[in-house]
């Protein structure tokens, strides 16, 4: 519904401002903005003079500064999967705090395999901290399926940014298998330029928590790993720890 203060703003009245957005212009009343956005305050008060009425506005695209304004005048924005991201970092540019939050919790209601990877990365290059780690916390809870995804989630991540998640003591995995079969696929995605990662994302993984079978007839059978000799020597040295510590296990035990 719209509010009194709208219906003068859309019929043009009593406006003393004029946005210019590219090549639409947009007219306001300085006060409704400045009540919802310290950033406006400081333009129409500190940083032009009291007669100003044209300013352009750069940065942002017509539709988004459409839902900004709306929300100065109304108090409510719709926000979708397709403007979320647009209108939080606007929103945050402005210093309007009530429309970034509303932004990240429709973020993280709509958390899934499918678009986890590219939320976290979003959160991450703009600085939203908290929600940055909200989304940290779904991928390390729901790293199974980020793998599983047929979404290609995980191969968007570089390198230091898959190293990131694998070196976390919190990355929740029923077996290591999982943390194997996630760097293959990150490496086959596209093995001209990462397969020289292959030894640092292997290092990463628990591999004393993986059985000696696993190690000799999964990992030390791949042929990335035998043509890989540093990482070959490092899963051997691992294999030959794994069995000797079986072996005394076993004879402990026996003679017990």
């Amino acid at each position: 519904m719209a509010t009194v203060q709208e219906e003068l703003r859309l019929a043009g009245l009593l406006c003393d401002a004029f946005l210019k957005v590219q090549d639409v212009e947009f007219q306001i009343h300085k006060i409704i903005l400045c009540e919802c956005s310290p950033y406006f305050e400081a333009l129409f008060v500190k940083r032009s003079s009291p007669n100003q009425r044209d300013y352009v506005i750069d940065g942002v695209t017509p539709v988004i500064m459409e839902l900004i304004i709306q929300f100065a005048y109304t108090g409510s924005v719709p926000v979708t999967m397709d403007n979320v991201q647009d209108l939080m970092v606007t929103a945050n540019h402005f210093e309007i705090m009530d429309i970034v939050q509303t932004c990240s919790h429709a973020l993280e209601e709509q958390l899934c395999p499918e678009n986890c990877i590219s939320i976290w990365q979003f959160t991450k290059n703009y600085c939203f901290s908290k929600l940055e780690f909200q989304v940290q916390r779904y991928i390390l809870y729901h790293f199974e399926e980020v793998v599983s995804s047929g979404a290609g989630q995980l191969m968007q991540l570089s390198v230091h940014e898959f190293v990131h998640f694998l070196s976390r003591d919190d990355l929740i995995v029923r077996t290591e298998r999982t943390v194997y079969e996630g760097i293959m696929k990150w490496i086959t995605n596209d093995p001209h330029q990462r397969k020289g990662h292959l030894c640092s994302l292997i290092s990463k993984m628990r591999l004393c928590m993986m059985s000696s079978t696993d190690i000799m007839n999964v990992l030390l059978s791949n042929d990335l790993v035998k043509k890989d000799s540093q990482c070959r020597a490092m899963v051997t040295r691992v294999s030959r720890i794994l069995r000797y510590l079986n072996n005394h296990h076993a004879g402990g035990a026996a003679a017990s």
